[in-house]
């Protein structure tokens, strides 16, 4: 079976889209985004999909990202594919808000997807991550601490990620068959950004001595995201039971939250914030640790402070996670 044929199916299969939907590819320009708007396009031109691309040109990199972008409407003007380029001016947002230049960028591109999404009407917003980059993702969330390993989905609500189960050096070569063109970024030999340094440095050693350990890597990654599947239920009905909703967040039981298991806690803990921030971004373990243990102690009027506008206290019996709206960056994106 040829590559596209084999996405196809797999797509069909896990329900990532149907026949007839509006898919809205984003592509920067490289070979990953360039290959899964040339396998859409082929399923266009096969009148089975509708296709549009959405080029985020997030304006760091000067003359060079200009350049993409005028490269990825060239491409999709010459294969008759609609295309919306939306400029996010991510040094701006920084100099006015501070943060993580990385996070701010992926926040403010998944927002714009999103925006044009529903501007547009489309069904999916298709990314181009890779058996690579799930990999990379895996180990980014264990260097980190974060105390939750799951990858990235192949689904996300309205995010799919059709090329998670393929390798990149499959990507190539289908580009390379179809005569696709394709701009790398430069950015991502800086080996200062850690998932740049994962690509470039560390994977390519665990692979002198692992040289599978991509596709295992991905493998205990999809055996994770099953298991997940399961605390998911067991934690929504416990939450069902004993959760209240408060104005900025949500509040426990204490006495009901200390009869569980620490694991029970620890995705009691996560599932909460997740909830009230939509996004784990900038909580670590430590974080969820530091929560439990108040929580432990139950003292009357105790109040801890964590990343991301975020707070739990201790008020007459129950735990309270609340979010401080006044410090919120508005901006989130999924997991990655």
């Amino acid at each position: 079976m040829n590559f596209d044929d084999k996405v196809w199916e797999n797509g069909i299969k896990k329900k990532l889209w149907a026949k007839n939907d509006l898919i809205l590819v984003a592509c920067s320009g490289g070979v990953d985004s360039m290959g899964l708007l040339e396998f859409f396009n082929l399923w266009q031109v096969r009148k089975r999909i509708k296709v549009m691309a959405v080029h985020c040109d997030h304006q760091i990199r000067g003359t060079e990202s200009e350049k993409d972008a005028q490269n990825v409407k060239s491409y999709c003007e010459k294969n008759n594919i609609p295309i919306i380029i939306k400029n996010l001016g991510v040094l701006e947002y920084k100099a006015n808000w501070g943060g993580n230049l990385e996070e701010i960028a992926r926040n403010l591109r998944y927002k714009a997807l999103k925006a044009v999404a529903h501007e547009h009407g489309a069904h999916r917003i298709a990314l181009g991550h890779h058996l690579g980059d799930q990999a990379e993702t895996v180990l980014l969330h264990l260097l980190r601490g974060s105390g939750g390993f799951r990858g990235m989905a192949e689904r996300e609500g309205i995010l799919i990620r059709p090329f998670l189960s393929v390798m990149k050096k499959e990507i190539i070569k289908f580009v390379e068959m179809n005569r696709v063109p394709y701009w790398e970024d430069s950015s991502n030999q800086n080996c200062d950004f850690k998932r740049n340094w994962i690509r470039n440095q560390l994977l390519p050693l665990i692979e002198t001595i692992e040289p599978e350990a991509q596709k295992t890597v991905s493998r205990w990654a999809d055996i994770q995201e099953s298991e997940e599947q399961f605390w998911q239920i067991h934690i929504s009905n416990w939450l069902d039971e004993h959760s209240l909703k408060t104005k900025d967040g949500i509040s426990i039981p204490i006495k009901s939250f200390q009869l569980l298991t620490l694991a029970e806690k620890r995705r009691v803990i996560r599932v909460i914030l997740s909830n009230i921030k939509n996004s784990l971004r900038g909580i670590e373990l430590s974080h969820v640790e530091s929560v439990i243990g108040i929580a432990e102690k139950n003292v009357g009027n105790s109040q801890i402070c964590l990343p991301a506008a975020i707070s739990a206290k201790v008020l007459k019996g129950r735990l309270y996670l609340l979010l401080n709206k006044k410090e919120e960056i508005e901006i989130c994106g999924p997991r990655y």
